[in-house]
């Protein structure tokens, strides 16, 4: 009986101790480097600091690649892979290029946006980008 209740209170210990480590530890939400060497960014991360539109906005349409597709009759998304190898989820409505384009439709071929009354389309691109330089 009394190595049981030794065995618990070592176990408790352990993790109390590990538990105050823990919370005195490093913050996991810093960032790990530090921005000191003068150049302006906004807050997604592009050189001009002037420029404070999403990724998914600073460019045209046909910048960007669709990677894929999920469409269900619930449910529509697509994975849009922006110039520098960003990549983001999508669906219906949401806006995509530099000229407030906005997804109209998602289908198992592709993406449809609607931008100054024309419709642009992206298709799936059924091979490999990771050889691919980006732009």
């Amino acid at each position: 009986m009394n190595i049981k209740i030794s065995y618990l209170a070592l176990i408790t210990g352990f993790f109390a101790i590990n538990t105050v480590q823990a919370v005195e530890g490093v913050n996991p939400f810093y960032p790990l480097h530090s921005s000191s060497t003068g150049s302006a960014t906004n807050a997604y991360g592009a050189s001009n600091a002037f420029d404070n539109r999403h990724p998914l906005q600073q460019h045209q349409v046909k910048d960007y690649t669709l990677m894929g597709v999920i469409a269900s009759q619930q449910k529509q998304m697509a994975l849009i892979r922006t110039a520098n190898a960003e990549e983001y989820f999508v669906g219906i409505d949401d806006l995509l290029g530099d000229a407030n384009g906005k997804i109209s439709k998602i289908t198992g071929a592709g993406v449809e946006i609607t931008e100054d009354n024309k419709i642009i389309s992206l298709t799936v691109r059924n091979r490999s980008l990771n050889n691919e330089k980006t732009k």
